[in-house]
């Protein structure tokens, strides 16, 4: 009787336990899933700061540089090489700076200021918003768009035209061909 009666508070005790367990192991979960915050940023944005920085400048001038002195010397055949590659280069800058396309070398250059934009941010993930597919309804997301292109010290122009990208739809690809030919 006694191992009966041992079973069948066994049997009662797991039946308050096992909810209990379940409903805080459901709790554990909405907890982790929602202290999970996402920083998203604007591509765009990231393009034209950089493309407009003191920097990508300095890269422009020196091909500039390059260019003319190939012409000076007669050496069309670099001047053209030159003038080629910054025509296929405009037309990458506009489809990253006004379309979708990925800035991996944007990003590469600002890549030891990722987690400092994430700390000051209070986010714990970085991601392109173009690259979301999926969202959950409840996701935390914060855009650190402008965070971001403060790496590249925008002037105020420069901020000026980040925050009207931010309000603008990208461009597609399609339209942006139309306009590169």
């Amino acid at each position: 009787m006694h191992k009966f009666l041992a079973a069948c508070a066994a049997l009662v005790a797991g039946s308050f336990i096992l909810p209990l367990a379940l409903q805080a192991q459901e709790t554990a979960e909405a907890a982790s899933k929602s202290e999970l915050r996402v920083g998203t940023f604007d591509s765009r944005v990231l393009a034209i700061a950089y493309y407009r920085s003191q920097e990508f400048q300095q890269y422009v001038d020196g091909i500039r540089a390059r260019h003319d002195q190939a012409k000076t010397k007669g050496d069309e055949e670099t001047a053209e090489k030159l003038a080629s590659m910054m025509t296929e280069k405009q037309r990458h800058i506009h489809h990253q700076g006004f379309g979708t396309a990925p800035i991996p070398e944007i990003l590469e250059k600002i890549q030891d200021d990722l987690e400092a934009v994430a700390q000051s941010a209070g986010v714990d993930v970085l991601v392109g918003k173009w690259d979301l597919v999926y969202t959950a309804p409840d996701c935390d997301f914060k855009d650190v768009s402008l965070l971001m292109a403060d790496a590249f010290h925008p002037d105020e122009k420069t901020l000026k035209v980040l925050k009207d990208i931010l309000e603008t739809e990208p461009v597609s690809s399609e339209e942006l061909d139309r306009h590169d030919h």
